[in-house]
């Protein structure tokens, strides 16, 4: 075969190997972006629902007389804002439970093991202090949001990567003493 009956033939079949190869790199780029487009709606269906249940338990928590935000007018709301908690509740757990392209992340991370955690510890019959639930809902939430930003490969990192976020992650939210613990100010 001399250069000139190989340069034919590769006239012939280089457009094809270029065609398969550009199609090759673009189905992988677009099954990249599609499993990274989930991540991210699966990582907002979860901060949503953290929210959802951070307002619920905060309404709760103003009926009684310790919270900043107490509602005189509420007294009566108690059970009706109890099912509030436990719809919100039910939420954060289907946002962990249909995860299906972040659920390695959310188990490696223990979050929602956190959250069932934090959850129980709210079951005690004395509320427990708005600061301590603020401040607990705000450490999953910067536990989650950390994740997500090396799970969707943002390349930042978070100003809270602090002390306390390297002891919230070790202690998987022994949040039955963080309901006692005042948050740092």
């Amino acid at each position: 075969m001399t250069a000139a009956h190989f340069y034919q033939v590769w006239a012939v079949i280089g457009p094809f190997v270029g065609i398969l190869t550009g199609s090759w790199l673009a189905s992988r780029w677009q099954r990249r972006q599609w499993i990274r487009d989930n991540k991210k709606l699966e990582y907002r269906a979860i901060f949503e629902a953290l929210s959802k249940f951070g307002w619920a338990t905060i309404n709760y928590y103003a009926l009684y007389d310790e919270s900043p935000f107490k509602d005189p007018a509420a007294e009566g709301k108690k059970r009706e804002r109890q099912e509030e908690i436990g719809e919100a509740m039910h939420s954060v757990m289907a946002a962990f439970g249909s995860c299906i392209f972040t659920r390695s992340s959310v188990l490696i991370f223990g979050v929602m093991r956190d959250f069932q955690d934090f959850y129980h510890s709210l079951e005690n019959e004395k509320p427990p202090s708005y600061e301590s639930v603020a401040h607990t809902l705000a450490l999953i939430q910067k536990k989650v949001l950390h994740m997500a930003s090396g799970d969707l490969g943002m390349g930042w990192k978070l100003p809270a990567e602090t002390q306390e976020m390297r002891e919230f992650s070790a202690e998987h939210v022994s949040l039955k003493s963080y309901s006692s613990k005042q948050p740092a100010k």
